[in-house]
């Protein structure tokens, strides 16, 4: 790669925990405000957040690590 931010080579595997349940789009534009909070035995808003703030850390340190470099 030629210098450029690439979040996805940060060298650690990310995958989803086996047991978690995977929504697509057309199963969430079904849900109301109750689906949004409890689906299946999951909380889906609840992950979306925690998922997303993942993720930001994950971009932030890739971020910073490769500015060290």
């Amino acid at each position: 790669m030629d210098g450029a931010l690439d979040p996805d080579s940060s060298g650690y595997e990310q995958s989803a925990p086996k047991n978690e349940k995977k929504f697509d789009a057309t199963m969430a534009a079904k849900w109301g405000i109750l689906g949004w909070l409890s689906n299946q035995g999951s909380t889906p808003l609840v992950d979306v957040f925690t998922h997303s703030s993942a993720d930001m850390v994950d971009f932030h340190v890739a971020t910073v690590t490769q500015a060290l470099q």
